[in-house]
């Protein structure tokens, strides 16, 4: 399955990034809200992106087991110490519902958490819960994956977002 990027409202990202800093390090079970006032504004480096982001399947269950994905970020400056992904499901359609979805440090060779110069693939798991750090309540329905890259202070170095359902 192919990825397919679609544009994300600026309160949506706003949101995203200031729960993916404060998720950064929880697993994707934590129970708990996490502290949302956490995190620097969301700008973006434009120096990483991500690009091919493939799940396994597009059908998450909620509370139910993690789906496999893969990306590629992308680099074309200096390297970044201590960056962490993060996944989130958004469901801007049902009151602005957002929750983690699984977080990691960079895994691209060499020192965990280091995103290095030039192309890395990273493989990782996404999981709709109702236990994890955010706000509402998810629900069946269309929804968006949201994966963002974080620098050492929460802030935003890339996002991306594809659609997914949950059930």
């Amino acid at each position: 399955m192919t990825s397919r990027a679609f544009p994300l409202a600026a309160s949506v990202v706003a949101a995203t990034v200031v729960l993916a800093s404060a998720c950064v390090g929880d697993p994707a079970t934590a129970p708990g809200a996490p502290d949302l006032g956490r995190g620097k504004p969301p700008t973006q480096d434009t120096h990483v992106s991500l690009a091919n982001l493939v799940l396994e399947s597009t059908t998450l269950t909620i509370d139910g087991p993690a789906v496999n994905y893969t990306v590629d970020i992308v680099n074309t400056a200096r390297k970044h110490a201590n960056a962490t992904l993060q996944g989130t499901l958004v469901m801007s359609d049902n009151g602005n519902i957002i929750r983690a979805a699984g977080g990691t440090q960079m895994l691209c060779g060499g020192v965990p958490g280091t995103l290095p110069h030039g192309t890395c693939t990273m493989q990782f798991t996404a999981q709709a819960s109702n236990s994890t750090g955010g706000q509402g309540t998810l629900v069946p329905g269309a929804a968006g994956f949201t994966l963002t890259v974080l620098d050492s202070e929460g802030g935003l170095l890339a996002i991306m977002q594809v659609p997914v359902t949950l059930q």
